[in-house]
């Protein structure tokens, strides 16, 4: 049987202090977020940010 294997992935650690501090300040105050709402947030950035690059899209005449 073949076995899959997941390529190394680097991870800065600026990005792991944040996380853990982000966990820490949940667990401390014991306030979390649920995922589905948390995907629902950042789609919304994620099409705002959309919206103001198409309008701020140089137009290029061709």
């Amino acid at each position: 049987m073949k076995i899959a294997t997941i390529p190394s992935v680097r991870v800065e650690p600026e990005f792991v202090a944040r996380g853990l501090a982000s966990l820490a300040d949940a667990r401390r105050s014991g306030e979390y977020v649920d995922a589905g709402e948390m995907v629902h947030r950042l789609k919304a950035r994620l099409e705002s940010a959309k919206a103001v690059r198409a309008t701020d899209a140089p137009s290029f005449p061709f």
